[in-house]
C-alpha cells in the first residue's frame, strides 16, 4: 500500500512496532518499485498502546488502518 501511494504522488507517513524494523519495511518498499521511499516518515507505535499514535497522524487528510493487533502466544481471544 506504501508503494502504491508513493507512486501516485501521495506523502505518507507510516509506523512500526520498533524502529528497527524501519530498514526491513524500506527494502520490502524497494523490492516494490516504490519511487523516493527515502521521503516516508516512520513513527514508532504499537495498536496495544495509546503511545505515538498523535504523532502518527499529525497533519494528515487521511489515514489507513490496515493492521491487526496479533495476540500473545498462548493467550486466548475468545470472550465468554
Amino acid at each position: 500500500m506504501i508503494a502504491q501511494l508513493l507512486t501516485a504522488g501521495h506523502t505518507v507517513t507510516t509506523t512500526v512496532r520498533s524502529l528497527t524494523r524501519r530498514p526491513d519495511v524500506e527494502r520490502m518498499l524497494a523490492v516494490a518499485g516504490a519511487p523516493h521511499a527515502g521521503g516516508v516518515s516512520w513513527v514508532e507505535a504499537d495498536l496495544t498502546s495509546d503511545s505515538g499514535w498523535d504523532r502518527a497522524v499529525a497533519g494528515a487528510d487521511y489515514v489507513l488502518h490496515v493492521a491487526s493487533p496479533f495476540p500473545e502466544r498462548g493467550r486466548s481471544t475468545r470472550t465468554r
